[in-house]
């Protein structure tokens, strides 16, 4: 253990290094003000890491959140800053091109999953084919949760079951056209976004998401002007957190009351004066 050496360099490429991105970003008060959500807190330990770690350039700024904050709350509802617009863009069992309706007892066919959108979005990424305005989003659905996937959950299990599972997995791809005219933290969760400014350090809500789902995957527009971001929901729970007899019981997002099962979803974010996101 004595002959281990933190300071070997695992890429000899010549590519920028972490610090470097950052410094730059910050520099440049980009995409969310060059701030980092909390997810990337995380993988650094901790949102008290992140502030610690800030470029000696960065320190020189202001503020770098250009968006006010708001209060933490138990709605089933996604909210956004004052100024901001969330919409909806795609849910789970979504028809792609001509595919078949999404049915809320969850007895669409493997072949009709095949042409619907997945499940379970994950990491998320916009190739432009024109800029900012047209491109493609690519989608990575994680995993299937059988629980929602069908009318009986895990019981019964068939081939027809696998293959609706395998259906719900793994990549989906979309055309995006953009069209005119379109607190306290505690008991922080996977169902929001936070920003901190390593300069001030202050720490502001970006995006709450309904109770028990998970903010996954999230990119930007060449113009860093719409945001896409993806939403497990349910989002994994360790405890379990499914009723196969009844799978509104958590969360009935986005149907409401009167609606059928919780359905993963991608939403698109946008600032309502077009600005830069972050700004």
């Amino acid at each position: 253990m004595s002959n281990i050496d933190d300071d070997i360099i695992s890429n000899p490429s010549g590519n920028e290094t972490f610090d470097q991105v950052v410094s730059i970003r910050l520099s440049r008060r980009g995409f969310l003000g060059g701030s980092l959500a909390v997810g990337a807190a995380a993988a650094l330990g901790g949102i008290g890491s992140l502030l610690h770690a800030v470029p000696a350039e960065a320190r020189r700024h202001g503020s770098l959140l250009g968006f006010l904050g708001f209060p933490i709350s138990e709605a089933d509802a996604v909210a956004v800053p004052p100024g901001y617009t969330a919409r909806p863009l795609i849910f789970w069992g979504d028809p792609l091109s001509a595919g078949p309706a999404f049915k809320q007892d969850a007895s669409n066919t493997a072949a009709e999953q095949m042409m619907q959108w997945g499940m379970h979005n994950d990491g998320v990424v916009y190739f432009p084919i024109q800029g900012a305005r047209h491109g493609l989003l690519v989608q990575n659905h994680e995993y299937t949760d059988d629980v929602l996937l069908f009318p009986d959950g895990a019981a019964n299990w068939s081939q027809e079951k696998t293959n609706k599972s395998l259906a719900a997995h793994g990549v989906s791809v979309i055309e995006i056209k953009k069209s005119r005219g379109a607190g306290a933290y505690s008991g922080f969760g996977n169902n929001q976004m936070l920003c901190a400014d390593p300069v001030t350090r202050e720490i502001r809500r970006f995006l709450q998401v309904p109770n028990v789902c998970e903010i996954t995957g999230v990119t930007v527009t060449p113009d860093e002007r719409t945001l896409f971001v993806g939403i497990q929901h349910p989002g994994e729970a360790p405890t379990g957190v499914n009723d196969p007899a009844n799978p509104k019981r958590y969360s009935s997002w986005p149907e409401g009351a009167a609606g059928g099962r919780p359905r993963s979803s991608t939403f698109v974010i946008t600032k309502d004066d077009g600005g830069r996101i972050g700004s």
